[in-house]
């Protein structure tokens, strides 16, 4: 597919180059090396609905620049929300006073790896209509008819519906002559079923699939991305027999587990397990360091022989269906999680959990999770799905870091089979 527009003209009517041009002026008068410029707004539009009727609709709006410089081998950092030369360049300044004041405590010169000049290069992401275009009168409307079709079924109670779009642009100068423009767009829509049994007290729900994606608005109105009008309409009999369903026994269970799931674990316990800032002891607070050091690379043994992991931040968009095994579980949708902070021990549980029966899905489970070790998680992978099983997963809000960095993440993976996983029932758990 390929995008309808360029990058938005009020965002290349900004003082891109002028910025540029004084922060890196002023670095390397004040002594840096090394200088780039980053020009950062992003947009986000926020609609949420209860029972079809409106509770939220805001748009906000974040710009700024920040200003990174090297001195004798050492980090320096700088930021401001105006957007004035003059401002870009004193930003230029107090970075290269960061540098110098954190040369004493580097003990290890930077030295950066050598890259060509892009000269006034651009890039948009693959969305086909803009989200920012659609008033938000049509986009509330769409929402409001989804959610329509889940109230009229029967046996559901409430309804929650929800888009998040995003907007991401960015521009990128260095001293190196580079000069780069992007512009991205991101969309998140959910709904989410909720059945309430009165006379015991208890209530369960079913949030939709759909990932946040890389697309436009043609991801959330009609059938084009994703398939609204079939998932509707399956969605309250599966929450129905969810309801209905057996509470799983605990102990050891093969699992098959959906994309939908997977890419949640995958995040989890191998994303952020083996980042360098934390498997190194840079990144200790807030959410941990790492049990995945470099000391065990080539010696310690991650996951079983059939498995795979790439980072590839070029793919494109996929889907996903079933494995299968003779018995076990199949687990689809994500839902809550807990890992620890050297990303080693988790618990995941999911939106729809079906009981496998010579190679069949057999019915709903509820109260299913499933609990292990990363390494002992991934060495029981067994096999791994096809290309027509995988599907691109992620989050808008991955975050770590003190003061809290937060990023959208995405994970592609394929449905996959893992043996002998420990399965808990949660409502047990609980009364514990």
């Amino acid at each position: 597919m390929t995008p309808s527009r360029g990058i938005d003209a009020d965002f290349l009517d900004l003082p891109r180059h002028e910025l540029a041009e004084a922060a890196l002026s002023a670095a390397k008068a004040a002594g840096a090396t090394h200088a780039d410029l980053r020009l950062h707004r992003i947009s986000t539009e926020i609609i949420q609905l209860r029972d079809g009727e409106l509770e939220t609709s805001v748009v906000s709006h974040e710009v700024g620049l920040a200003v990174r410089v090297i001195v004798n081998g050492t980090w320096g950092f700088a930021s401001h929300a105006e957007l004035a030369p003059a401002v870009a360049a004193e930003a230029a300044r107090r970075a290269v006073h960061v540098a110098t004041t954190l040369a004493a405590l580097n003990a290890e010169r930077v030295e950066l790896a050598p890259e060509p000049v892009y000269t006034d290069a651009t890039w948009v992401s693959d969305y086909r209509i803009d989200p920012f275009g659609i008033p938000t009168a049509d986009k509330i409307a769409v929402l409001e008819e989804y959610s329509g079709r889940l109230l009229n079924a029967d046996g559901i109670d409430h309804v929650s519906a929800g888009l998040t779009a995003a907007k991401e642009q960015t521009f990128y100068a260095d001293t190196f002559g580079s000069s780069i423009t992007q512009q991205r767009v991101r969309v998140l829509p959910s709904l989410e079923a909720v059945t309430v049994d009165a006379a015991a007290g208890t209530f369960d729900s079913m949030r939709t699939l759909a990932a946040p994606m890389g697309r436009g608005w043609e991801a959330v109105a009609g059938d084009e991305v994703w398939n609204w009008t079939d998932e509707l309409a399956q969605l309250p009999a599966l929450l129905a027999e969810k309801v209905k369903a057996p509470s799983v026994t605990a102990g050891l269970t093969d699992l098959v587990i959906d994309p939908t799931n997977l890419w949640l674990t995958i995040h989890e316990s191998i994303g952020h397990a083996t980042e360098y800032d934390r498997a190194i002891g840079y990144e200790a607070a807030y959410a941990g360091t790492s049990f995945a050091t470099p000391d065990k690379l080539g010696t310690m043994r991650y996951g079983s022989p059939v498995m795979n992991v790439t980072a590839d931040r070029t793919v494109q968009h996929g889907l996903a269906s079933i494995g299968y095994v003779e018995d076990g579980i199949y687990i689809v949708g994500d839902k809550s999680w807990s890992i620890d902070m050297q990303r080693y021990n988790f618990q995941f549980t999911g939106q729809r959990f079906f009981r496998i029966r010579d190679g069949r899905l057999d019915g709903q489970l509820r109260d299913v999770a499933y609990q292990a070790t990363t390494t002992d998680f991934w060495n029981s992978l067994e096999a791994v799905g096809g290309q027509s099983t995988w599907w691109l997963g992620g989050a808008f809000n991955c975050g770590k870091a003190q003061p809290g960095q937060v990023a959208p993440v995405s994970h592609g993976c394929p449905s996959a089979l893992f043996r002998g996983v420990n399965v808990l029932n949660t409502v047990a758990e609980g009364t514990r």
